[in-house]
């Protein structure tokens, strides 16, 4: 069931405009929905205000990089991602190092600022159930200090997670980001969450 008041098939055939015949849990544990046609469709729930839509745009985004390959979107809304399902196997040191190079291709592909947000999607996403603010800059160390450190830094601190020394040695080091890292060229067009379980090794051999 997709909520207490609209089952997943029918959150499904709202989105798409399919016909559909059931829904299952799927082991991942987002619902699998059966097409009239016999396809099956993943349906995945946003934790947080317009995280589906931020999703949904998000992979639209990668895939018009043409470099990887994403599963397709068939319809979102603020609360609701719809996407093919990718029949798995188990991986190979041949397909990981094909999905290496597709990586690298894919960042090659670039974006116009280190955090901007997807075309056409909203300015914000997440990280897990945590705001993630998408402003737009085009200096990587302040823009990293300013986006994706400092937000969760004051979160934690005022949560008392974490001390007052290791508050200070934390903003010692993001006042040394321009000296530590190497100069950065051009923003990369980037999935924000990958890791070995957002990684699909297709049955047909490819990541």
């Amino acid at each position: 069931m997709a909520s207490n008041s609209e089952p997943a098939d029918q959150v499904v055939a709202r989105l798409t405009g399919l016909p559909t015949l059931g829904a299952s849990q799927s082991e991942t544990g987002l619902a699998e929905v059966t097409l009239a046609d016999g396809d099956v469709l993943l349906l995945k729930r946003g934790i947080g205000r317009d995280a589906a839509l931020a999703e949904a745009t998000g992979l639209r985004w990668l895939a018009d990089a043409h470099a990887i390959r994403i599963p397709m979107v068939r319809g979102a809304d603020a609360d609701w991602l719809v996407m093919d399902r990718v029949p798995t196997t188990r991986p190979s040191i041949p397909v990981a190092e094909q999905l290496g190079r597709e990586l690298a291709a894919l960042h090659a592909a670039g974006a116009p600022a280190f955090g901007a947000p997807p075309p056409g999607g909203p300015r914000d996403a997440w990280i897990g159930p945590v705001p993630m603010v998408n402003e737009p800059g085009l200096n990587w160390p302040d823009w990293y200090t300013r986006c994706r450190v400092q937000p969760y830094l004051r979160s934690v601190r005022n949560d008392g997670l974490i001390s007052a020394v290791e508050v200070a040695e934390l903003e010692r080091v993001c006042a040394r980001l321009p000296e530590l890292v190497p100069p950065i060229a051009a923003p990369a067009r980037l999935h924000g969450d990958l890791w070995n379980g957002n990684v699909l090794w297709g049955a047909d051999g490819n990541p």
